[in-house]
């Protein structure tokens, strides 16, 4: 990725941590500088963004986090839906270790297709869809 994509990328991150922009409007950030899926691993604590011609960035992100063995798609759901109805307590870094504690170890989203694939650490496997948007 080219360095201003990158800045922009950075800056929307730091925006989301200090709570400064809210979830939505940072990937909407990311849609306009062009990147069209992204990959969080919890274990290892990074994000890698990807833009359409395949080069990727990689962010740390401020922690890594401990997983559940077990995956429970209940609690996955739960902080999905927590997420999703604007909460004045909702911090990107509580929400990854809500899922954490609900056994997923790593998650894609992919922008384009307007879903959200969370793995755990066994191989277990579950999709969202963007809301709004038909499931395939």
């Amino acid at each position: 990725m080219n360095p201003t994509t990158i800045q922009a990328i950075q800056a929307s991150w730091k925006s989301l941590l200090n709570k400064e922009t809210s979830f939505l409007s940072h990937v909407q950030h990311l849609i306009e500088v062009g990147v069209v899926k992204y990959h969080v691993d919890l274990p290892e604590g990074y994000i890698q963004y990807q833009n359409n011609t395949q080069a990727t960035h990689t962010e740390p992100l401020s922690t890594s986090f401990a997983v559940k063995s077990d995956f429970c798609k209940d609690k996955l759901v739960k902080a999905i839906q927590w997420a999703q109805q604007n909460d004045p307590d909702y911090t990107y870094l509580s929400f990854l270790q809500q899922i954490a504690k609900g056994g997923v170890a790593a998650y894609t989203v992919d922008i384009q297709a307007k879903r959200v694939d969370y793995c755990g650490l066994k191989g277990q496997h579950h999709t969202e869809f963007f809301p709004s948007s038909p499931k395939h």
